[in-house]
């Protein structure tokens, strides 16, 4: 079946998602500068810090990473999903196979991760303990968790349908 004129105009739009991955792009950028202001601060500290705040410093090095890996992951899925055209030959990757279900289910449980860590660091600093804050952070992250679960349950009934 042969593309229609109007198919063809407007798949030519697609081009414009490159703006926003290009600003995802730009905020990778930012926050590899603001990961290795951390690390640095992390080394400068480390004969100065007890356990707690090296596990905090650290909590706060992996937070940085799960948020570098999500914009990665939505930059490189939203390629492969919304830019490029059909017929490109690519070699394939986890990304050019990763379904709509599956990416939800993968960022919902990297920002139930980040929530998690959050809430850990907030536990973890005994110093500024508010427990009204934990309180509310922990019912956030039951939430997001229920949302993970939903997503992942529905991921697995999307396979289960197929295959």
């Amino acid at each position: 079946m042969k593309a229609t004129p109007v198919y063809g105009i407007l798949a030519l739009f697609r081009w414009f998602l490159l703006v926003f991955y290009g600003g995802l792009a730009l905020s990778l950028v930012a926050f590899s500068i603001i990961f290795i202001r951390k690390l640095w601060s992390f080394i400068l500290s480390i004969p100065y810090v007890d356990d707690i705040d090296a596990v905090l410093k650290a909590l706060g090095l992996i937070d940085a990473t799960l948020v570098a890996g999500l914009i990665v992951m939505v930059m490189l899925s939203g390629f492969a999903n919304f830019v490029q055209h059909p017929d490109e030959t690519q070699e394939k990757s986890w990304f050019n196979n990763l379904s709509f279900a599956g990416l939800k289910t993968k960022f919902s449980g990297t920002i139930a991760a980040i929530s998690a860590i959050n809430l850990l660091e907030m536990s973890l600093d005994v110093t500024n303990l508010d427990v009204t804050k934990i309180l509310l952070l922990c019912g956030v992250q039951v939430v997001l968790l229920l949302v993970f679960l939903a997503f992942a349950l529905a991921e697995r009934m999307s396979h289960s349908d197929h295959g």
